[in-house]
């Protein structure tokens, strides 16, 4: 008897630690079928943050290195915006303000399973699986400000703030229109790709949306609309089959990595493109991320590259003209 009892007892405990292995693999990611595994990041007022796939985020400084924030094992998804770092825990949403280590919760959706989140200045955007809806949230207080995409009603009506300027996207026609005093900004054709900003480009202080391939006379390009604070806004066009897509940086320039070898800057006000490093070592490269200071590069195909911070060098006018190699690898 005793011995069929520590059999049993035995074959317990290797259930349960195979159980809580799966459930610690399943957390950070190593289930996860297809899915792009390339870091991913954001820099904001100096400050770079940062996913490596399995995990976790970080947040890097050329003067202090990195440091982990939070292991991937507590949270589904994250964002960065003007406020905050958020990320996602089942049914709730969380933020660990810049400046600090403390994490609040900031949003809870109850009975919700997938929640996506994405910046939008100092607010986020969710999307809700179980309302089939985008909602914009209050970045710092969590408070649910209003439905910006209904799609079991097919409605969208949703107002930006962005400095003293106040914007509204809705839709008409079947296509998104963002209008300012009850005038379309828009040229005569054009229309939204949708009608929240593209969370993979962000430009301090601005708001960028991507158009809709209609809207362009090449549907091999891609275009965005930059809108600011100051009216400045501008467009730009660039041809994802010459690189790897764009990153922001400033609010006057994004850079990209083209498929020759380049790393190329882009005036973010007039679309002009020029070579700022030309070397063999940005072959099969990516550009994750820039600030006003620097660029940070890593592999496009594999998480377990390096990841290198550049110090951006700029001419007499101002101009992004070189890089310069601060670090070759954060991640060590």
């Amino acid at each position: 008897m005793k011995k069929a009892i520590i059999i049993f007892v035995s074959i317990a405990l290797v259930i349960a630690i195979i159980v809580t292995a799966v459930t610690v693999f399943s957390r950070l990611g190593y289930f996860q079928g297809g899915g792009d595994l390339r870091i991913t990041g954001t820099a904001v007022d100096g400050v770079f943050y940062y996913e490596v796939p399995h995990k976790g985020i970080y947040k890097y400084t050329p003067d202090k290195g990195s440091e982990q924030i939070l292991w991937k094992y507590w949270y589904d998804e994250y964002t960065v915006n003007d406020y905050a770092v958020y990320y996602t825990s089942g049914d709730t949403i969380y933020c660990i303000p810049h400046g600090t280590n403390e994490s609040k919760k900031l949003y809870k959706q109850a009975g919700e399973k997938n929640i996506g989140i994405s910046p939008c200045g100092d607010n986020i955007i969710a999307y809700f699986e179980n309302e089939f809806a985008y909602v914009m949230l209050d970045g710092r207080t969590g408070k649910r400000l209003y439905t910006v995409l209904d799609y079991d009603k097919d409605e969208v009506n949703v107002n930006y703030s962005l400095g003293d300027r106040t914007l509204s996207v809705t839709k008409e026609n079947k296509k998104y229109i963002i209008r300012e005093n009850g005038k379309s900004i828009l040229r005569e054709n054009e229309t939204l790709s949708l009608p929240i900003p593209a969370d993979y480009v962000y430009l301090e202080g601005c708001l960028v949306f991507e158009m809709s391939d209609e809207s362009l006379s090449d549907d091999s390009n891609r275009e965005y609309l930059i809108l600011r604070p100051d009216g400045r806004d501008s467009r730009i066009t660039v041809n994802p089959e010459e690189g790897e897509g764009i990153s922001g940086g400033d609010k006057n320039y994004l850079f990209d990595q083209r498929f020759d070898n380049n790393i190329v800057c882009i005036d973010a006000y007039t679309g002009k493109t020029w070579d700022i490093a030309k070397d063999k070592v940005f072959m099969y490269k990516s550009v994750v991320a820039a600030d006003t200071d620097y660029l940070y590069i890593t592999e496009y195909s594999d998480y377990d590259e390096p990841l290198s911070c550049y110090k951006i060098i700029y001419d007499s006018d101002k101009n992004p003209e070189s890089l310069k190699l601060v670090n070759d690898n954060i991640l060590q």
